[in-house]
């Protein structure tokens, strides 16, 4: 969609005694010459040059629009990686500090289960010593009467082992007991072990993923800096360009710095009685608003009207028309009312083939058809109205053929 902003200059409108082509100068001119930057196709009426000029100055803009569009989805993408980022490197951390303490724990099993060790082999001993000490005794004071005796354990069982001292049953049955409760601990703590080796494995893996990912997302988050820092360059080139192009259109008086929007409606403007130039839905208003994008301001001069595919365009008061020509691939219609008002017809696809410079319309008369939406405009001295003050825009009613 193009989008215009016109500045009217009725005091070089044509008077009676000018000719055909001195009137379309005088018409045309500050009618079309009034461009700002928010056009996106320029009219050639100051030559070659001016409307090479203009191109550029409207390429130059879609570009921009484009860089500032990719430039904020940029920053969104960084700002998700960066927190990406914050929560992977929490997470290493946190597993750093897991794998210190799983790994600090396993020392520690491993050292009780060295001296537990150490006490049941010397616990074994002392038992063996006491079991030695227990045979020697037997066999130096005692005969067995012929009996075979083939090892300790038989000698231990036999009914001699009843005269054997109290003092060595007990040692014995003492060793014994805190030789199981020894066994009954290193293999707890041979089960913790295992435990603490498996949930150390585990963070090994995890902490290996994290720094893989970590490390993506480094590179990940470095690339788009490097684009983000190219599409910032690229976007300060295109606006050091935009300004270029603008002061040159301002220094050959193709457009106006400053537009006045009237504050007061004209009592004229009453006396006329408007009709809406289509029926639809108004998709952009007269006046300023905030990008929401962008977040500048931007001034409309004109509303855009989305219509019913192929809608006939009226027009909106009785008039003459003063100008008919191309505008940015379409068609545009000025027209001049009563009481020195205008109204301005732009992004035509059809103009009625009865219209022609110095026709005079009717009031409702179909003077062109648009593809989908109008762009409409009025101005009265030099200055634009908001349009939806002296008429309203109907919805459709159906399909309009």
């Amino acid at each position: 969609m193009m989008r215009f902003n016109f500045l009217i200059l009725p005091s070089l409108l044509p008077r009676g005694e000018k000719g055909d082509g001195e009137r379309v100068k005088s018409i045309i001119a500050p009618l079309l010459l009034g461009i700002g930057l928010t056009f996106t196709t320029p009219v050639s009426v100051a030559g070659a040059s001016l409307k090479k000029t203009k191109q550029k100055l409207a390429q130059t803009q879609r570009k921009l629009s484009y860089y500032n569009r990719q430039l904020g989805g940029l920053k969104h993408l960084i700002e998700v990686k960066r927190k990406d980022l914050i929560w992977l490197t929490n997470r290493l951390n946190y597993t750093q500090k897991q794998i210190a303490k799983l790994s600090q724990e396993l020392k520690d099993s491993s050292q009780v289960i060295s001296k537990l060790e150490r006490k049941r082999g010397n616990l074994q001993k002392q038992i063996k010593e006491i079991e030695d000490q227990i045979a020697i005794f037997l066999s130096q004071n005692y005969y067995l009467d012929n009996q075979q005796v083939e090892s300790i354990s038989d000698l231990i069982n036999s009914a001699i082992y009843k005269q054997i001292s109290q003092q060595y049953a007990q040692k014995i049955a003492q060793l014994l007991k805190e030789k199981k409760i020894l066994e009954q601990d290193i293999r707890k703590i041979n089960r913790q072990i295992n435990s603490i080796k498996s949930k150390k494995e585990k963070l090994e893996k995890q902490k290996k993923y994290y720094l893989s990912l970590q490390k993506k997302r480094d590179k990940e988050l470095s690339e788009l800096k490097q684009k983000l820092k190219l599409y910032w360059q690229k976007i300060q080139q295109l606006k050091q360009r935009q300004a270029s192009l603008q002061a040159f259109l301002e220094k050959m008086k193709i457009v106006k710095k400053d537009a006045v929007q009237m504050k007061e409606s004209p009592k004229k403007f009453y006396r006329l009685r408007f009709v809406a130039p289509v029926a639809g839905q108004i998709i952009q208003r007269f006046g300023s608003y905030v990008d929401p994008l962008y977040h500048i301001r931007i001034y409309n001069n004109s509303i855009v009207i989305k219509t019913q595919p192929n809608a006939k365009i009226h027009a909106v008061e009785r008039g003459e028309v003063v100008y008919i020509g191309d505008y940015g691939g379409k068609k545009i219609i000025f027209i001049k009312h009563p009481n020195g008002v205008f109204s301005i017809y732009s992004n035509l696809t059809k103009v009625s083939p009865f219209l022609k410079k110095g026709y005079k319309v009717r009031r409702g008369e179909i003077i062109a058809r648009v593809k989908n939406s109008l762009e409409f405009a009025m101005s009265y001295k030099e200055n634009y109205v908001n349009p939806l003050r002296y008429l309203s825009i109907p919805k459709p009613k159906s399909s309009n053929k």
